[in-house]
């Protein structure tokens, strides 16, 4: 049957067919999770058109079946899905949302110590005072690119910690995905252009990066040690390693998915989340998205989400209570 439609693909020198874009359409959101929107045929023609000329291709039927080929190409994959994927990102792209983040962070750590100092648990006020200074939060960007959402993050929190009260101490790490390995790359390398820095404020800047050759700057170790890539498919929850987060940021990429897989991808982060956890998204992303453990975090200019609980797994985590 998969043949038989392949057979059907018209020469790359050619328009692609209504009929040969749905069946694109259908392969690659099978495949990847990633829907092309009807709008975006032109895009999709470019995308595999240079594919089949890099490879050495003369038809679209070619390429089709390498894709689906017994021995499926997992490289040519990778490079298709990466052409599919815009990368535009920046560094502090949404300061809204990342002031957000800052605030709700503080926020627990305030509470963390102050709840410490009044609990009456399983432990004595001594032993708690004593490790109320510890708090661990784990943060996760999702569809981070080559980085600079995520060290934009470690930035932010590792700021907040030098400027912490004497008693109270930050441990965080923040996890970053994407579905590109080229970008991820990249972001492990952790060096970007003068130009891609300039939206750093020149205080971060001046302390966590290091100018390098050609006009260029690296993110510093003290940075670096706070942060891992991953390649990971959003669209294919179900196969990543199960690991809740404190925060979780995900902006700019439930648009390559349908309405339906959207909301399943939504409900999977909220699973994924810590109780009293925060779900930052961009404005208009999920506007009329529902969940029954989800409430609205009141900040008019971020679209962001609490989880909601009696009890915080932040404070559990850090303090042993339940």
């Amino acid at each position: 049957m998969v043949m038989a439609l392949a057979s059907r693909f018209s020469d790359s020198q050619t328009p692609m067919s209504e009929a040969d874009f749905i069946l694109w359409q259908r392969l690659i959101e099978e495949k990847t999770g990633l829907w092309i929107p009807a709008h975006r045929k032109s895009f999709l023609l470019t995308q595999i058109s240079s594919r089949v000329r890099a490879k050495g291709l003369d038809s679209y039927r070619s390429y089709y079946e390498r894709l689906l080929g017994y021995m499926m190409d997992r490289a040519e994959w990778a490079t298709l899905i990466d052409l599919l994927t815009v990368h535009e990102t920046r560094f502090f792209r949404d300061n809204n949302a990342m002031d957000l983040v800052g605030e709700f962070t503080k926020k627990h750590i305030e509470q963390l110590c102050s709840r410490a100092n009044d609990a009456r648990s399983e432990v004595t006020r001594d032993i708690l005072s004593k490790r109320r200074s510890s708090c661990v939060m784990q943060y996760w960007s999702v569809g981070c690119a080559t980085g600079e959402e995520v060290y934009s993050l470690a930035m932010l929190l590792e700021d907040l910690t030098e400027n912490l009260d004497k008693n109270e101490t930050l441990y965080f790490g923040v996890r970053g995905t994407d579905i590109s390995f080229p970008s991820l790359t990249d972001a492990r390398e952790g060096k970007y252009s003068a130009s891609k820095v300039r939206h750093i404020p020149d205080s971060l800047k001046n302390k966590y990066l290091i100018s390098s050759e050609n006009d260029n700057f690296q993110i510093s170790d003290r940075i670096k040690e706070r942060v891992c890539f991953v390649q990971e498919n959003l669209g294919e929850m179900d196969t990543i390693p199960f690991q809740t987060f404190d925060v979780i940021y995900c902006q700019n990429v439930l648009i390559y998915f349908k309405p339906e897989r959207k909301k399943l991808i939504l409900d999977q982060l909220v699973d994924r989340l810590n109780r009293d956890g925060l779900l930052v998204l961009a404005p208009g992303e999920a506007t009329n998205w529902q969940h029954a453990e989800m409430s609205r975090y009141p900040h008019s200019q971020c679209l962001a989400f609490i989880k909601n609980s009696g009890q915080s797994d932040i404070l559990r985590r850090n303090y042993g209570q339940k």
